[in-house]
């Protein structure tokens, strides 16, 4: 057997190797602000002014709660000026 765990008598090792397995010692899946930074390269943990640490502190799914907040958004900032977020990150077309 290899040390991936593949070859002659992996099924039977492995069948053993379930039983001791524990959620505790699963490795955790990927959370979403470390996939974003790994496919977009977007590091939602680090603020973009000062370079400090952030926290995720909420996520909201519900498309229409969504429209509402932007829509309070867009009104409160009718009278100042609109922000502006970067650009996107991907290289040009026609990049070689």
């Amino acid at each position: 057997m290899t040390k991936a765990g593949r070859g002659r008598g992996a099924r039977r090792e492995a069948s053993e190797a379930v039983e001791e397995d524990t959620p505790a010692t699963r490795r955790p899946a990927m959370t979403r602000a470390q996939s974003l930074k790994r496919v977009f390269r977007i590091d939602v943990e680090a603020c973009q002014a000062c370079g400090g640490a952030m926290r995720i502190i909420a996520s909201i799914e519900d498309q229409v709660v969504r429209g509402k907040i932007l829509a309070h958004l867009e009104q409160a900032a009718s009278g100042r000026e609109v922000v502006r977020l970067p650009g996107p990150r991907a290289p040009p077309d026609g990049w070689s």
